[in-house]
């Protein structure tokens, strides 16, 4: 099944989403950051974070009009996740995403490092926006323990007999954690039933876990 038909319900609030993303990213006012900041835009991913968490308050959500304050929570977390990119790219020293120069390798590391920041904190005042602690807190710690994940994973970079288990640790806290964020948001601002929220936080870590190893896989397979 193509993304397309699966975004299709959510193609409306896709477009704000994106909307928001350009707006926020162009308010300081600074051609410098402008320039930078639509050239890790235009550079277009799956938009899938945002995209759970609008199907996800779609999904559990008492009424079909969606909550308007969920397209902040939305960009909020794509945010954090173009962030952790841009640092991802530094720690890795990698020179393409998405078959485009990275920003570290245009601009440079000490600027990449600055943009990451940046994006983080724009992410945190679009969230912090919808003035709801629990939407606030399910974020914040998804972003924390993506932070623990890089950490161990560079801790154990080198180490060619990492056990499963502990790869497994690396997985959920660096990818999943956000995923599960993204669900659990979605049906944060939809205000489902308590048992809702959670299912919808297991649904998007056993996504994420997935995801990552699929990832890795193809990696591994592509270099050889």
């Amino acid at each position: 099944m193509e993304l397309s038909h699966i975004y299709k319900p959510i193609e409306k609030e896709l477009r704000g989403v994106e909307k928001l993303l350009r707006d926020s990213l162009n308010s300081a006012g600074n051609k410098a950051i402008s320039r930078i900041c639509n050239y890790l835009l235009d550079a277009k991913g799956k938009r899938l974070r945002p995209a759970l968490v609008l199907l996800s308050g779609k999904a559990v959500g008492s009424s079909t009009a969606l909550d308007p304050a969920i397209i902040k929570v939305a960009a909020g977390i794509e945010l954090i996740h173009a962030a952790s990119l841009v640092h991802d790219d530094v720690i890795d020293h990698s020179k393409l995403r998405h078959n485009k120069p990275t920003i570290n390798s245009k601009w440079g590391q000490d600027l990449s490092i600055a943009l990451g920041d940046y994006l983080y904190s724009v992410a945190y005042e679009l969230i912090s926006q919808c003035n709801n602690i629990d939407i606030l807190q399910c974020i914040s710690s998804a972003t924390k323990a993506m932070c623990e994940g890089e950490l161990v994973q560079v801790s154990e970079r080198d180490n060619l007999d990492l056990l499963k288990r502990r790869y497994i640790v690396i997985v959920k806290k660096k990818t999943a954690s956000l995923f599960a964020a993204s669900c659990q948001s979605g049906s944060l601002v939809s205000r489902s039933k308590r048992s809702l929220q959670v299912a919808m936080k297991a649904y998007g870590l056993n996504f994420g876990i997935g995801f990552q190893i699929t990832d890795d896989y193809l990696d591994i397979v592509s270099e050889e």
